[in-house]
C-alpha cells in the first residue's frame, strides 16, 4: 500500500476548506439579498427592481397597479 505524504493530506484539507468557504459565501450572499424566513428579495434588491419594471411599464403606456402588503410581526403570525 502506498503511503501518502503530508502534502497530499494538506491538499485534501485545503480543498475541503475552499469548499466550506464557498458554501459560507453563498449563504451569506443569499442572506444579503433575501429574507431568511420567506426567501423573498429584501428591500435592497426589490426596490430598484420594482422601480425599473414599473418605469418600463409606464413608458410603454401600460396600465399599472401595484399593491404592497406590510405584515408586522410576521414571525408571530405563523
Amino acid at each position: 500500500m502506498e503511503k501518502r505524504s503530508v502534502l497530499d493530506f494538506d491538499g485534501v484539507n485545503l480543498l475541503n476548506m475552499v469548499r466550506m468557504h464557498f458554501r459560507l459565501y453563498q449563504n451569506v450572499s443569499r442572506e444579503n439579498i433575501s429574507d431568511a424566513m420567506t426567501g423573498l428579495y429584501n428591500r435592497k434588491i426589490l426596490t430598484p427592481e420594482l422601480e425599473q419594471r414599473l418605469q418600463k411599464l409606464v413608458q410603454s403606456g401600460s396600465s399599472v397597479m401595484f399593491i404592497a402588503i406590510d405584515m408586522d410581526k410576521l414571525k408571530q403570525n405563523k
